[in-house]
């Protein structure tokens, strides 16, 4: 089987490394030829929006899935008519639209956050005198690792936090003093079958992701996600991996948005894991067997951003992998990732913090 992926990024890099264990080809669609999948993978040159070149790409693959949910809807619909596209465009449609997401969560009765449509300045004028503050303004597409969004603390910034986002259309939703953000991840195949991680504890810094920890909430929690996510994954006919963000507070889950495809706060399970988000993806793709999903070790995930430390710094440590995307360095971009493994949960979680410090100071 050969799989196309739509993008050549680390994900597809992560994913075609994984087929490659499995016995699976992967075949990349990018629309340049420097790009880290690369190392793993035979890139297809082309733009997204040239359909005879998305033809061929057509022509040489069993099915298809993506590494990146930006991609316009009616491309993903011209693929999906002629080859199996998973997760579907449905579902990615979804998640590439704040406003849709959230009316999403609210039409299965998973919590989120109160939210209002914003299509102009009068609009959020009026959102201002029904939401509390603080708030948070934020674009409808495109928003990732904090961009696209501006905070709100009185009804006299709506002027400029809407010239802030371009007047562009938009959601205005209620700002949660969260306990924590956490993540879970799963995966569901053809034969409907569904596997669930452990929830995953995010750290973020202005937005950007910089640690993963396995969760230590309450089992209570694990719960109320795992059926979030089982009711998400049937409602869309869903295949392949999602993952959900959630906010935490007070013990109560409230949903912020979906990643239709394997998630940065997932690369963790490479070492935690007897089967990896990666792997899990490829399985459900293929409809094999969802296996169930075997801790380890307790495991730490740091990402590596805008600049690379030296890794014969780490490569000493027996337990710390270090991964290097071979992206070109530039502010805030994630350029790799480092994994560390610990039996003991607080040494681990203290050893990600000192890690992450040393390479967030590097200049």
């Amino acid at each position: 089987m050969r799989i196309g992926i739509l993008g050549a990024g680390q994900l597809a890099q992560l994913l075609a490394h994984s087929a490659y264990t499995l016995g699976f080809e992967t075949l990349c669609y990018a629309e340049s030829s420097q790009q880290p999948a690369t190392r793993n993978s035979p890139l297809f040159i082309g733009e997204l929006k040239d359909n005879k070149r998305l033809q061929e790409f057509l022509s040489k693959v069993d099915l298809i899935t993506i590494e990146n949910e930006n991609i316009e809807v009616e491309t993903l619909q011209f693929l999906e008519s002629h080859l199996p596209l998973l997760p579907n465009s449905k579902a990615i449609g979804i998640t590439q639209d704040r406003l849709l997401e959230k009316q999403f969560f609210k039409s299965l009765n998973i919590p989120t956050t109160e939210f209002i449509a914003i299509d102009s300045l009068t609009a959020l004028d009026s959102a201002s005198k029904q939401l509390p503050f603080p708030a948070l303004l934020k674009t409808r597409r495109f928003g990732y690792d904090g961009k696209g969004q501006v905070k709100l603390s009185t009804a006299h910034q709506t002027s400029s936090a809407w010239k802030t986002i371009n007047e562009m259309p938009a959601i205005l939703e209620n700002f949660i003093a969260f306990d924590t953000e956490v993540s879970i991840i799963g995966a569901r195949n053809a034969a409907k079958q569904i596997s669930c991680y452990p929830l995953i504890t995010n750290h973020h810094e202005q937005g950007v992701l910089r640690i993963s920890t396995l969760s230590t909430t309450p089992h209570s929690l694990q719960q109320q996600a795992e059926n979030h996510l089982s009711t998400v994954l049937k409602e869309l006919d869903y295949i392949g991996v999602l993952a959900i963000e959630f906010f935490v507070k007070n013990n109560q889950l409230y949903a912020n948005e979906m990643a239709p495809r394997v998630h940065n706060s997932g690369h963790l399970t490479l070492e935690a894991f007897s089967c990896s988000q990666f792997e899990l993806h490829l399985r459900a793709l293929a409809n094999l067997p969802l296996p169930t999903l075997h801790l380890k070790q307790p495991t730490a995930m740091i990402n590596l951003i805008s600049k690379l430390p030296d890794n014969k710094l780490f490569l000493k440590e027996p337990n710390l992998h270090f991964y290097d995307y071979g992206k070109l360095a530039r502010p805030y971009r994630k350029l790799g990732h480092i994994t560390i493994t610990n039996n003991n949960v607080q040494a681990l979680n203290e050893k990600a913090i000192q890690i992450h410090q040393s390479v967030t100071d590097l200049k």
